[in-house]
């Protein structure tokens, strides 16, 4: 019996990433779950609820994302395709440190 991965869910990931690169409260909802999916800090500091992020999301972003999360939870081949999304988002919204001006919080 030959074992087959389930397929990745690349239309779900291009709609998340879509929607992750824009500044709506949907856009932070989907790159949190993307990064809280792979235990990684969404890169604009933002600090969600788990998967109760969900709920910010409209009916087709729930569903794009619990195909990600069904996906994963099985045994795939690689995780490439969701970490070369993650890629993307962290490029796009990696810190600009200003002159003068520390990011790292003080303690």
């Amino acid at each position: 019996m030959d074992f087959e991965y389930p397929e990745v869910p690349v239309d779900a990931l291009e709609l998340l990433k879509r929607t992750a690169f824009g500044d709506t409260g949907g856009s932070q909802a989907a790159r949190y779950f993307l990064f809280w999916a792979v235990g990684r800090d969404d890169p604009t500091g933002y600090r969600g609820d788990g998967i109760s992020e969900l709920r910010r999301l409209d009916g087709a972003h729930t569903k794009a994302a619990l195909s990600v999360l069904n996906w994963m939870t099985g045994p795939i081949e690689s995780n490439q395709p969701l970490h070369d999304v993650l890629d993307a988002l962290q490029a796009r919204f990696q810190p600009v440190a200003t002159p003068g001006f520390d990011l790292e919080p003080t303690s």
